[in-house]
């Protein structure tokens, strides 16, 4: 179970979020890969000198150990992986001779540029470097090296907004969820790729840390808010699933690209035969992949305005299985529209709610699902672990409650710990058990 120990709020701080503006700044926000400027690459960022120091220099605001710490990441294996079997066998399967030389793998396995902005030590073998994150070390790496450096100095350089949720989702999410920049198709699961999945908040806190939280960190970079990144990231998320999945459906002259439709709505364990249960619907018959739109329903409750029962009646409709392509297309519409306008905003004195509200609501409308997808019950494991670790942070649940919830998100992230062996009728009694509990 993933861990969470800082989650803040001081007096004053309020959360007032509109996710139009939100939407907005993503689209405004440019990509870290799409900046100009020299890519200087991980020997120099990295250099024993820099961020590859074994000790943490004197006076300094950083841990200066950050690449030893980004060489036990995923990130850092990015592109071996494409070399690996399962790489060389998705690659054969798609058609390709490698994946070391196409872009659409090495835009989101390297930091992949132009040639014209590689430095001399750069190189697309070191996979997802700090530059896929932070930008080109070259605009900004006269800026903060000196004593007098301030993170507002090295943002005006070049330097990325990463610790801010709305930029950091975009990000994140440009590689790990299928969207318009990230075209992502159907015939890469087909060929073998891995199932892309993501909730802000716990890829955040599952990266191995590379910083730390401490009162010089909230000086320079302000407090850390869990919840607020949970809802930031659900609904971009929800925004750029939309977006692609319009896009799809209006280009297309019969199917759709499926990369935005639920797996299982097709795909069953014909190898077990209780996989292969009585559905209430027809069985192929696609739905969208609706993680995130059950995400939304529970906070429309949390944050309820006068379009908050229009929007959780449209998104049940969206949520079954498409048929009309114009009644979806008119049904996306709408709903990004309202969820555009969403508004995360509490008086002072209801912010210790907040975290709670949020989790009964996602169990109960979770509860209320006839049936649950395997990619829904990863979301509702990876949000529910993500709302009650910081909820309990703050010390905003019940006394003596932390084991009890603690019990229950192990069970749930046992049952989706594999999709093929997912137990549906378990994953719902321990939500049952957990609501019983709320």
């Amino acid at each position: 179970m993933k861990k969470n120990i800082y989650f803040l709020f001081t007096f004053g701080l309020s959360i007032i979020v509109s996710t139009n503006t939100l939407a907005i700044l993503s689209e405004n926000h440019v990509l870290p890969i799409e900046m100009e400027g020299q890519f200087l690459g991980v020997e120099t960022c990295g250099s024993s000198e820099c961020h590859g120091s074994a000790e943490r220099w004197r006076n300094a605001t950083v841990l200066m150990k950050e690449r030893l710490i980004w060489n036990s990441s995923r990130h850092a294996s990015a592109y071996d992986s494409l070399k690996s079997e399962l790489g060389r066998k998705i690659t054969r399967n798609l058609g390709l001779p490698n994946g070391e030389n196409v872009k659409q793998c090495l835009s989101c396995h390297s930091t992949y540029v132009p040639n014209s902005q590689r430095g001399e030590r750069f190189s697309l073998t070191d996979g997802v470097t700090c530059e896929s994150c932070h930008g080109p070390g070259g605009n900004f790496l006269s800026t903060h090296v000196y004593p007098s450096s301030t993170h507002e100095k090295n943002l005006s350089a070049g330097m990325t907004p990463t610790s801010e949720p709305d930029y950091r989702a975009n990000l994140c999410l440009s590689c790990h969820q299928a969207n318009k920049k990230n075209q992502f198709k159907h015939a890469f699961y087909g060929a073998g790729h891995p199932r892309l999945r993501f909730e802000l908040e716990t890829y955040s806190e599952n990266l191995p840390y590379h910083y730390r939280y401490d009162s010089d960190y909230e000086r320079r970079k302000g407090l850390v808010n869990g919840v607020q990144s949970w809802l930031i990231g659900q609904v971009l998320s929800t925004i750029q699933t939309l977006d692609y999945l319009e896009e799809a459906i209006t280009q297309a002259k019969f199917i759709p690209e499926l990369a935005s439709f639920e797996c299982f709505s097709c795909h069953q364990n014909i190898n077990k035969p209780y996989s292969r249960k009585n559905s209430s619907f027809e069985f192929g018959t696609p739905s969208v992949y609706s993680g995130n739109l059950l995400m939304i329903k529970a906070i429309a409750s949390t944050f309820p305005n006068s379009k908050s029962k229009r929007l959780k009646q449209l998104i049940d409709e969206l949520m079954l299985p498409v048929s009309q392509k114009q009644e979806t297309l008119t049904l996306i519409k709408e709903i990004r529209f309202l969820v555009q306008r969403l508004k995360f905003e509490a008086p002072y004195e209801e912010y210790r709610h907040i975290g709670p509200k949020l989790i009964k609501n996602i169990v109960k409308y979770a509860n209320q699902e006839t049936e649950i997808s395997y990619g829904k019950a990863e979301m509702i494991a990876m949000s529910l672990s993500s709302l009650i670790t910081s909820a309990s942070g703050q010390g905003y649940l019940k006394s003596g409650s932390e084991n009890v919830y603690e019990k229950s998100l192990d069970s749930l992230y046992t049952a989706v710990s594999n999709s093929m062996n997912f137990k549906e009728k378990r994953f719902k009694n321990t939500l049952k058990t957990l609501q019983a509990k709320l």
